[in-house]
């Protein structure tokens, strides 16, 4: 999903949408997996703006200085409608918000994507009263990193 901010300020998220994919490659037998794909693109677009400030290539910085790593990305990216909630509450909370998502693998195992739970940011900042919002983001995440993963 590319994210930019055009010329006017605006964040803009694209991503062709699953059901386009299907009818152009003529893919059959694989509505669940479509269907997650869907919700998944649903639950971020829904979740707009996002802002995705940084994307640290730890391998490519790695090989800068003579240094192997397997392939590792963090993707910092926010959404102010979301987070800023959490900072009403607690404004130490700007450590963990915006969230971080490490996207690992090593060698020909699966790829793995991690990040920290936002109930526990939560509790870490003693925030109160936000379940929807910590729920509502949770299910994001989660979301997000098994469409991410892929199979």
């Amino acid at each position: 999903m590319p994210v930019w901010e055009d010329p006017l300020g605006v964040v803009r998220v694209a991503y062709n949408a699953p059901a386009y994919l299907r009818s152009r490659h003529g893919i059959e037998g694989a509505d669940a997996q479509l269907t997650t794909v869907a919700n998944a693109l649903a639950a971020l677009e829904s979740a707009a703006p996002v802002n995705v400030p940084i994307v640290v290539e730890h391998d490519t910085n790695a090989g800068r200085v003579g240094l192997d790593l397997d392939p590792t990305k963090l993707v910092v990216f926010g959404n102010p409608s979301l987070g800023t909630g959490l900072m009403r509450t607690d404004q130490s909370v700007a450590l963990d918000v915006p969230q971080k998502i490490l996207v690992t693998r090593t060698g020909a195992d699966p790829t793995v994507i991690t990040w920290n739970d936002p109930h526990w940011v939560a509790r870490r900042h003693g925030v109160t009263g936000q379940r929807e919002l910590l729920d509502t983001l949770s299910g994001a995440l989660a979301d997000f990193a098994s469409v991410g993963a892929g199979p």
